[in-house]
Protein backbone atom coordinates (compact mmCIF):
# COMPACT_ATOMS: atom_id res chain seq x y z
CA UNK A 1 0.00 0.00 0.00
CA UNK A 2 3.10 2.44 1.00
CA UNK A 3 4.79 1.81 -2.11
CA UNK A 4 1.69 2.84 -4.71
CA UNK A 5 1.47 6.00 -2.50
CA UNK A 6 5.12 6.72 -2.70
CA UNK A 7 4.72 6.23 -6.96
CA UNK A 8 1.83 8.84 -6.76
CA UNK A 9 3.69 11.15 -4.42
CA UNK A 10 6.69 11.21 -6.60
CA UNK A 11 4.87 11.77 -9.46
CA UNK A 12 2.66 14.79 -7.76
CA UNK A 13 5.10 15.56 -4.99
CA UNK A 14 8.62 14.61 -4.94
CA UNK A 15 9.85 16.89 -2.01
CA UNK A 16 6.82 15.14 0.14
CA UNK A 17 7.70 11.38 -1.13
CA UNK A 18 11.40 12.49 0.12
CA UNK A 19 10.30 13.50 3.41
CA UNK A 20 9.18 9.62 4.23
CA UNK A 21 11.99 8.27 6.33
CA UNK A 22 12.62 5.36 6.02
CA UNK A 23 11.56 1.82 8.13
CA UNK A 24 11.51 2.02 12.14
CA UNK A 25 13.42 -0.57 14.00
CA UNK A 26 12.08 -3.18 15.46
CA UNK A 27 13.72 -1.67 19.05
CA UNK A 28 11.13 1.34 18.15
CA UNK A 29 8.15 -0.74 16.98
CA UNK A 30 9.12 -3.00 20.90
CA UNK A 31 9.41 0.24 22.77
CA UNK A 32 5.79 1.44 21.24
CA UNK A 33 4.07 -1.93 22.12
CA UNK A 34 5.87 -1.18 25.84
CA UNK A 35 4.52 1.47 26.31
CA UNK A 36 1.23 1.06 24.80
CA UNK A 37 0.92 -2.19 26.69
CA UNK A 38 -0.56 -4.27 23.78
CA UNK A 39 0.22 -5.57 20.88
CA UNK A 40 -0.17 -3.08 17.93
CA UNK A 41 -2.33 -4.02 14.82
CA UNK A 42 -1.03 -5.53 11.70
CA UNK A 43 -1.50 -2.86 9.17
CA UNK A 44 0.02 -0.46 11.76
CA UNK A 45 3.34 -2.40 11.91
CA UNK A 46 3.66 -3.40 8.43
CA UNK A 47 3.45 0.95 7.94
CA UNK A 48 6.14 1.63 10.38
CA UNK A 49 8.24 -1.26 8.75
CA UNK A 50 8.00 0.59 5.23
CA UNK A 51 8.60 4.23 6.84
CA UNK A 52 8.77 5.94 10.27
CA UNK A 53 6.64 9.17 9.54
CA UNK A 54 7.52 12.32 8.02
CA UNK A 55 11.17 13.94 8.67
CA UNK A 56 10.72 15.82 11.56
CA UNK A 57 13.19 18.13 10.30
CA UNK A 58 11.66 18.59 7.16
CA UNK A 59 8.49 20.74 5.58
CA UNK A 60 6.26 17.86 4.74
CA UNK A 61 2.79 16.78 5.27
CA UNK A 62 0.83 13.19 4.29
CA UNK A 63 -3.22 12.12 4.09
CA UNK A 64 -6.03 14.52 4.61
CA UNK A 65 -2.96 17.31 4.78
CA UNK A 66 -1.77 16.50 7.98
CA UNK A 67 2.03 15.65 8.61
CA UNK A 68 2.83 12.19 9.44
CA UNK A 69 3.61 12.04 13.20
CA UNK A 70 7.00 10.18 13.49
CA UNK A 71 7.56 7.28 15.39
CA UNK A 72 10.26 9.07 18.28
CA UNK A 73 7.90 12.30 18.56
CA UNK A 74 4.82 9.71 19.29
CA UNK A 75 6.97 7.66 21.78
CA UNK A 76 7.86 10.80 23.67
CA UNK A 77 4.25 12.45 23.58
CA UNK A 78 2.95 9.04 24.75
CA UNK A 79 5.02 8.03 27.58
CA UNK A 80 4.19 12.12 29.00
CA UNK A 81 0.31 10.57 29.44
CA UNK A 82 -1.58 8.66 31.13
CA UNK A 83 -2.92 5.31 30.08
CA UNK A 84 -6.64 6.31 30.74
CA UNK A 85 -6.00 9.38 28.17
CA UNK A 86 -5.75 13.37 28.56
CA UNK A 87 -9.13 13.83 30.27
CA UNK A 88 -10.61 16.31 27.53
CA UNK A 89 -14.17 15.02 26.81
CA UNK A 90 -15.73 15.12 23.22
CA UNK A 91 -18.17 17.42 22.54
CA UNK A 92 -18.96 15.66 19.50
CA UNK A 93 -18.10 11.90 18.93
CA UNK A 94 -19.10 9.61 15.78
CA UNK A 95 -20.67 6.55 16.44
CA UNK A 96 -18.36 4.04 17.61
CA UNK A 97 -16.18 6.40 19.39
CA UNK A 98 -15.55 6.91 23.13
CA UNK A 99 -16.12 10.65 24.27
CA UNK A 100 -14.48 10.66 27.63
CA UNK A 101 -10.40 12.28 26.09
CA UNK A 102 -9.00 13.08 23.02
CA UNK A 103 -5.53 11.55 23.32
CA UNK A 104 -4.17 9.05 25.02
CA UNK A 105 -1.51 5.50 24.90
CA UNK A 106 -4.62 3.60 22.95
CA UNK A 107 -5.11 6.45 20.73
CA UNK A 108 -1.85 6.87 18.52
CA UNK A 109 -0.87 9.77 16.75
CA UNK A 110 -0.24 9.34 13.12
CA UNK A 111 -1.34 12.54 12.08
CA UNK A 112 -1.10 15.89 13.39
CA UNK A 113 -1.53 19.83 12.53
CA UNK A 114 1.29 20.86 15.03
CA UNK A 115 -1.85 22.53 16.97
CA UNK A 116 -5.54 21.40 17.66
CA UNK A 117 -6.13 18.86 15.60
CA UNK A 118 -4.60 14.53 15.40
CA UNK A 119 -5.18 11.54 13.51
CA UNK A 120 -5.45 8.96 15.66
CA UNK A 121 -5.48 4.53 15.78
CA UNK A 122 -7.70 4.56 18.01
CA UNK A 123 -7.26 0.97 20.39
CA UNK A 124 -10.64 1.95 22.50
CA UNK A 125 -13.24 2.08 20.39
CA UNK A 126 -16.85 1.95 22.41
CA UNK A 127 -19.79 -0.15 20.56
CA UNK A 128 -19.92 -0.25 16.78
CA UNK A 129 -16.47 0.93 16.95
CA UNK A 130 -13.49 -1.04 15.29
CA UNK A 131 -10.08 -1.62 16.66
CA UNK A 132 -7.17 0.21 14.88
CA UNK A 133 -9.87 2.98 13.37
CA UNK A 134 -8.57 6.34 12.52
CA UNK A 135 -9.94 9.38 13.65
CA UNK A 136 -9.57 12.95 13.81
CA UNK A 137 -10.08 14.94 16.28
CA UNK A 138 -9.85 18.33 17.05
CA UNK A 139 -9.23 18.97 20.89
CA UNK A 140 -10.45 22.77 20.73
CA UNK A 141 -13.58 22.28 19.07
CA UNK A 142 -13.96 19.15 21.05
CA UNK A 143 -14.97 16.99 18.32
CA UNK A 144 -13.90 13.08 17.00
CA UNK A 145 -14.63 11.76 13.09
CA UNK A 146 -14.35 8.37 12.27
CA UNK A 147 -12.07 8.58 9.18
CA UNK A 148 -11.45 4.36 8.37
CA UNK A 149 -11.90 1.14 9.66
CA UNK A 150 -8.63 0.24 9.72
CA UNK A 151 -4.77 1.89 8.97
CA UNK A 152 -5.27 0.05 5.87
CA UNK A 153 -8.53 1.72 4.75
CA UNK A 154 -6.10 4.94 5.41
CA UNK A 155 -3.87 3.96 3.27
CA UNK A 156 -6.27 3.49 0.62
CA UNK A 157 -8.20 6.18 0.55
CA UNK A 158 -4.92 8.64 0.46
CA UNK A 159 -3.69 6.38 -2.13
CA UNK A 160 -6.81 6.65 -4.17
CA UNK A 161 -7.61 10.34 -3.65
CA UNK A 162 -4.26 11.34 -4.76
CA UNK A 163 -4.49 9.19 -8.07
CA UNK A 164 -7.88 10.65 -8.67
CA UNK A 165 -6.41 14.39 -8.27
CA UNK A 166 -8.00 15.06 -4.89
CA UNK A 167 -4.46 16.96 -3.67
CA UNK A 168 -2.95 19.81 -4.57
CA UNK A 169 -0.06 21.88 -3.94
CA UNK A 170 -0.13 25.28 -2.24
CA UNK A 171 1.03 27.97 -4.78
CA UNK A 172 2.06 30.13 -1.28
CA UNK A 173 4.25 27.57 -0.20
CA UNK A 174 5.48 26.64 -3.72
CA UNK A 175 6.46 29.95 -3.73
CA UNK A 176 9.13 29.17 -0.82
CA UNK A 177 10.18 26.36 -2.44
CA UNK A 178 8.14 23.65 -0.28
CA UNK A 179 5.56 21.09 -1.38
CA UNK A 180 2.47 21.07 0.68
CA UNK A 181 -0.28 19.16 -0.05
CA UNK A 182 -3.86 21.02 -0.26
CA UNK A 183 -6.82 18.13 0.10
CA UNK A 184 -10.06 18.91 -1.78
CA UNK A 185 -12.94 20.24 0.23
CA UNK A 186 -14.70 17.69 0.41
CA UNK A 187 -11.81 15.84 2.22
CA UNK A 188 -10.13 18.76 4.08
CA UNK A 189 -10.93 17.24 7.77
CA UNK A 190 -8.88 19.75 8.97
CA UNK A 191 -11.41 22.56 8.34
CA UNK A 192 -14.36 19.98 8.85
CA UNK A 193 -16.58 22.58 9.95
CA UNK A 194 -16.29 24.20 6.14
CA UNK A 195 -16.97 20.69 4.78
CA UNK A 196 -19.74 19.45 3.36
CA UNK A 197 -18.88 15.96 4.70
CA UNK A 198 -18.53 16.87 8.04
CA UNK A 199 -21.49 19.17 8.17
CA UNK A 200 -23.46 16.87 10.81
CA UNK A 201 -20.63 17.69 13.01
CA UNK A 202 -20.73 21.00 12.70
CA UNK A 203 -24.42 21.29 13.37
CA UNK A 204 -24.49 19.51 16.54
CA UNK A 205 -21.08 21.56 17.56
CA UNK A 206 -22.55 24.87 16.96
CA UNK A 207 -25.33 23.83 19.05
Amino acid sequence: MIDRIRSLLRAQAPLVERSLLPAASAAQLEELEAVVGEPLPFDLLQLYRATAGNDPEGIANFAYGLVFTDIDTLLARLSALPREGDGHPMVFADHGIAEGYSFGRRRLEIGHDSGRCKILVDLSPVDGGDVGQIIFVDSESGVALKLADSVSDYLQNFGDDLFAGRYSLQEDALEEGVEWLQPARDIDVENWYNSPTWQYAAQVAKS
